[in-house]
């Protein structure tokens, strides 16, 4: 069965869970040995250290003196699949110590219904009544990268029984809490230090291991140029085993100088010039494929027997490494790899593209498309690369891995994707999931021009050109949805779903996701429910994850929106039990995992649960990171901003605000792209959120002022209710408050009132409920604010609203206290009072730490430029430096210019 790292059914799991096989006699390393012995009293070991170091070498010989069985996992970069890499550990347990085999237990690639948390607290559970102490060894850790599996390693770390030792290899420090468990004692840790061959060990691994006996100057020598690496002193051992006399021994010796890059290049030369042509041939053509097996190599090497070789190599020490005890498959060491290559291309150009070509069609023909498509890409083979990705591009879409698609299409030239209306088609659904609408339309004119001339070059039934019109359909309905034009919408997404077959299921799926966002914005929340349900029954059968999500998570927030809290957090779950269930081949969740989270992390956070809503937050944002999806990216930022208000941690705050900035400004052109009237698109929903909560920072700190000065900049007709946006509403009905001005707080109030009430919005009927209280309460009309703050709770009650009282602060106080003294929603009242801080801090920490980008804006500031001279002078779009100016007067705690460059004086910021 061939390889295949998307397969459930990996048929390299055996190799990985076995000690690497090699016939060099390795260096006895006693100490380090006597070292490592240690570590069956401590929790962690770890043996951090560059390539080449010895770290592999060493276990294998501390392995072999045990006299209880090691579990060992090597990791490779398919491992970065949360199931998958804890479904990979489970199986290594399970291979050494049979006992830890339960019916509780089964590995993800054998049952698909195991989810990742559940698997680690069974493991943990099982793992807590064993009896006998247990090692796993964990090789090659440095080529994890996925944040979920660090975190969910560290909490697996910390959990440990104390019978249970890991080992952990690794070129690189992984983000474990290293400082915690040295403070208790519970790490023993072997770094590059620790792992350089001694003097005594150098002359010991020439004389016993190599046979060769070298003078002490010579070996000096040789410790000082390698600095102890042990890869170099095998590399050395090997070039001085194939010289004839002492004299030439001495020679090399003596005369070796330069960097140890270019001893370590020079050796490699000297080793490989001194095997026979057909072996040198056979290395190099053999080294552009990351595995090895007879059957592969014979495809490239049309001119060999393929078993006898790679048998020659593997006796000869080559640096090949077996990966399996049949001596089946292997893998050469990376470094000797690269040198290969390297050797191959400046000496036989013209064959690396004959042999990656070869490549790619052997995988093609076994079905494994990513290695197809990698090795076309290396050939320069840009059709056989594009029929791979074709036929990759609708699945990967469906589960929402964009990352991978986009480095791919990165590799091909502009001008090949133009004339191929499938990949600019891709590049054109690339841009619209990250939210990049400015250059969409190009590629969909690319590719529309290339179909009306008839000249598609790839006419098969799955690509047919109605079935590319009805892409470009799909993606012009986005981006009329995007730009505001929500009746140009319906008409082309109407159109495309009646042109289209029901069984393009992903099409129809998008289609509905945008009539939806349509709907919502028209206010027909139960139209757009309606067609999201339909989405995600289609697509809870059709195994597309990345709709599934879209549609269960917009189904979500729109629940929310319409109170039904609890019921929209059952449908982010079932969101996410769902994905979790298709990924039973031990892969993690997609990236568009990320908005369910963050949205589910929003419900918890109105439940007053912070600490629950952070964690799914940060989770979510690391998500969307993947994805590359500004406006979900936002939407996380601004519940992390909340966060920070509600728990005034200012620093944080600051810090996180000018995160959110900096990716505003890097994508400035976007929003200025998209111009519309509120409510408008929901990336510039986001943007006006971050703003908003700038703003009511400044209210806190008592600078309603500076408030409002920023609120009219934004919006100079602010009093008009449909040229705000919602959050910029609410904040600039507290600044009327705070300013003393509640009859005209009061007027915006019941505008929004009466447009929530049309559209069913219960959270914002129950938030501005609180506001027409509070406007009540400031003109003295205390009975009728304690009437409506009453129906408030009362409609609060049914979905758990906490937050929407809380974050009102203090002066929602004395009306919720009056209601608890004649014995209303007491508990209720009392559960709001005791979470509402007992009052708001007037002045509050303000980073005086400017960026390097602000420092420049600043001088020029005070140098008496204008926005338009400093954007000029900068290079920068005017909204862009509008940021800037904002982030200054944040951190400098100021609403003006003139504020500005007083406080900078007065804090030496100007010299």
């Amino acid at each position: 069965m061939p390889f295949d790292p998307f397969s459930p059914h990996d048929p390299f799991l055996v190799t990985k869970l076995t000690v690497p096989h090699t016939h060099t006699h390795l260096l006895p390393r006693s100490q380090l040995i006597k070292r490592l012995d240690l570590a069956i009293e401590r929790k962690l070991t770890l043996l951090s250290a560059p390539a080449g170091s010895g770290k592999t070498a060493l276990l294998q010989l501390w392995t072999q003196d045990q006299k209880t069985p090691v579990a060992w996992l090597s990791l490779d970069e398919q491992d970065n699949d949360l199931v998958r890499f804890w479904g990979s550990i489970l199986a290594s347990l399970m291979w050494y110590y049979p006992a830890l085999k339960t019916p509780s237990l089964s590995p993800p690639f054998e049952r698909h219904d195991q989810q990742a948390s559940v698997l680690i607290t069974m493991l943990l559970n099982t793992l807590a009544t064993f009896e006998q102490d247990c090692f796993l060894v964990l090789d090659d850790y440095h080529l994890i990268y996925h944040a979920d599996i660090h975190a969910t390693f560290s909490f697996f770390l910390e959990h440990l029984p104390s019978s249970v030792h890991l080992i952990v290899a690794s070129r690189s420090e992984p983000p474990f809490p290293l400082a915690r468990l040295r403070a208790a004692g519970a790490i023993l840790e072997l770094r590059a230090s620790d792992l350089r061959c001694t003097a005594a060990e150098i002359a010991a691994f020439f004389t016993d291991v190599v046979g060769l006996s070298l003078r002490p100057d010579a070996l000096d020598s040789l410790q000082t140029r390698t600095e102890g690496w042990i890869t170099g002193l095998q590399l050395v051992a090997l070039s001085l085993q194939s010289m004839q006399t002492p004299q030439e021994q001495e020679t090399f010796v003596a005369t070796m100088s330069g960097q140890t890059r270019y001893i370590f290049e020079y050796l490699l030369e000297e080793v490989f010039l001194r095997q026979s042509a057909v072996v040198q041939r056979f290395l190099m053509e053999t080294s552009i494929l990351s595995l090895l097996n007879s059957a592969l190599c014979r495809a490239l090497c049309e001119w060999y027997d393929g078993s006898d070789l790679l048998e020659i190599v593997d006796h000869r020490n080559l640096f090949l490494v077996s990966l399996d005890y049949q001596h089946a498959w292997y893998r050469y060491h990376s470094l000797f790899a690269e040198a290969l290559r390297h050797r191959f291309r400046q000496h036989y150009p013209e064959r690396w593209s004959l042999l990656h070509q070869r490549a790619a069609q052997w995988y093609l023909e076994q079905h494994m498309m990513s290695q197809a498509i990698e090795h076309a890409l290396m050939a320069g083979d840009l059709e056989l690369a594009a029929l791979g990705l074709i036929q990759v591009a609708e699945p990967f879409l469906a589960r929402g891995n964009t990352a991978r698609l986009q480095s791919w299409l990165d590799a091909f030239p502009h001008l090949f994707i133009r004339t191929q209306p499938p990949l600019a088609i891709i590049s054109a659904f690339l841009l619209l999931l990250s939210s990049r609408f400015d250059a969409v339309e190009a590629w969909l004119l690319d590719a529309e021009h290339v179909l009306n001339t008839g000249n598609c070059p790839f006419p098969s039934s799955t690509l047919s050109a109605g079935h590319l019109r009805g892409y470009i359909a799909t993606a012009r309905a986005a981006l009329a949805l995007n730009a505001g034009e929500t009746a140009q919408a319906i008409t082309i997404a109407m159109a495309a779903r009646a042109s289209l077959s029901e069984h393009n299921v992903l099409l129809q799926s998008l289609l509905v996701l945008n009539l939806s966002d349509v709907y919502e914005l028209q206010g027909n929340i139960s139209s757009a429910i309606q067609v999201l349900n339909e989405a995600s029954v289609l697509n809870e059968t059709k195994k597309a994850p990345f709709v599934l999500l879209d549609a269960l998570g917009d189904m979500g927030r729109l629940q929310a929106a319409q109170g039904h809290l609890y019921q929209a957090g059952a449908t982010y779950r079932q969101a996410l039990d769902l994905v979790r269930e298709e990924a039973g081949d031990g892969r993690s969740l997609p990236p568009p995992a990320g908005k369910v989270l963050i949205y589910l992390g929003e419900l918890h956070y109105e439940w007053n649960e912070l600490e629950r809503a952070l964690h799914l937050v940060r989770e979510g944002i690391e998500y969307c990171q993947q994805w590359m999806h500004l406006r979900h990216l936002l939407e996380g930022y601004v519940l992390l901003l909340r966060i920070c208000l509600a728990r005034e941690t200012w620093k944080e705050f600051f810090a996180i605000l000018e995160t959110a900035q900096r990716l505003i400004q890097e994508s400035q052109e976007i929003s200025q792209q998209i111009q519309v009237s509120s409510p408008g698109p929901k990336l510039l929903q986001a943007i006006d959120q971050i703003e908003a909560l700038q703003m009511r920072l400044q209210i806190i700190q008592g600078k309603p002022e500076d408030a409002e000065r920023a609120l009219r900049e934004r919006y100079p007709r602010l009093e008009e209710h449909s040229c705000v946006c919602y959050a910029c509403a609410t904040v600039f009905v507290e600044l009327l408050l705070a300013l003393q001005r509640p009859e005209q707080a009061l007027e915006l109030v019941e505008q929004w009132f009466t447009d929530a009430e049309a559209k069913g919005q219960v959270g914002r009927i129950v938030d501005l409920s609180i506001y027409r209280a509070l406007s009540f309460q400031a003109q003295g009309r205390s009975e009728e604010a304690l009437t409506v703050l009453q129906q408030a709770l009362v409609q609060a009650n049914t979905g758990g609203y906490h937050r929407l009282f809380v974050d009102k602060g203090p002066s929602l106080r004395p009306l919720l206290q009056g209601l608890a003294a004649r014995g209303l929603a007491r508990r209720l009242v009392q559960k709001l009072l005791d979470a509402m801080p007992p009052q708001r801090l007037p002045q509050i920490f303000s980073p005086d730490r400017l960026s390097q980008r602000e420092q420049e804006v600043l001088y020029l500031l005070a140098d008496g430029r204008s926005n338009r001279e400093i954007a000029a002078h900068l290079v920068l779009s005017l909204g862009t430096v509008k940021w800037y100016i904002h982030a200054i007067y944040t951190k400098l705690g100021v609403g003006s210019r003139t504020q500005a460059l007083a406080e900078a004086h007065r804090r030496r910021l100007l010299g």
